[in-house]
């Protein structure tokens, strides 16, 4: 498969829109990982334990594979910068509401 970042998806599609463009474009970031690599890598980024990921992967995975095409592609940036700012983001949000709970107390 081919992860993408919803919040890079969402800039690709404005910057299209803005950009006036038509037709099938195919929004993506480069390379392709299995759904146990994208599991262990969003694991690791967020510290989370890997020990059940078999039991995730086949509640997850599709039964086959197939590849989407089309005569444009719109690169979003790499999965890698996607998962670490995606962590970065969910670890201030925690941080967030734990202050948030503090205050409430």
């Amino acid at each position: 498969m081919s992860p993408t970042y919803v919040v890079d998806l969402a800039q690709a599609a404005l910057n299209l829109l803005i950009d006036a463009e038509q037709g099938v474009w195919h929004v993506v970031n480069r390379g392709a990982v299995t759904w146990r690599a994208m599991l262990e890598r969003a694991a690791s980024q967020l510290d989370i334990s890997t020990h059940s990921l078999s039991e995730l992967e086949s509640a997850h995975s599709p039964g086959r594979n197939f590849v989407l095409t089309s005569q444009r592609g719109f690169i979003t940036p790499p999965l890698e910068d996607a998962l670490a700012r995606f962590a970065r983001s969910a670890h201030e949000s925690l941080a967030q509401m734990r202050r948030a709970g503090r205050a409430n107390s």
